[in-house]
Parts: structure tokens; C-alpha cells; sequence
């Protein structure tokens, strides 16, 4: 089994990430993909993770 440690570079007061985007988070990057998703903020504060929101491509 494979685990993704996900690092969080805290760039404000405080920040919680919630179990539920943490295994999400690093799903995606053990399998190296790319999280599309809209929710962009909960998750920019993961170095490791390659973000793509899809309604930015209009």
C-alpha cells in the first residue's frame, strides 16, 4: 500500500484541512493525477498537488 504525506506550508493565521479533501488530495498524488476540481482555495495549499480548475477554460 502506498501513502501520500501531504506537507501543508501554512501562509496564513491557520488552516484545517478536513479528512475527507486530504484523502482526495492524496489519492492524486500517489497516483500522480491532476485534481479538477472548482474548490481551487481548500486545496492551493498543498505544494504536491497539481490543481486544474475547468471552468477557467471558456
Amino acid at each position: 500500500m502506498r501513502h501520500a504525506r501531504i506537507s501543508l506550508v501554512p501562509t496564513s493565521g491557520s488552516f484545517t484541512l478536513s479528512v475527507q479533501d486530504g484523502m482526495i488530495a492524496a489519492i492524486t498524488i500517489v497516483n500522480r493525477g491532476v485534481l479538477a476540481t472548482r474548490n481551487i482555495a481548500d486545496f492551493q495549499m498543498i505544494p504536491e498537488l497539481v490543481l486544474l480548475n475547468p471552468w477557467d477554460f471558456r
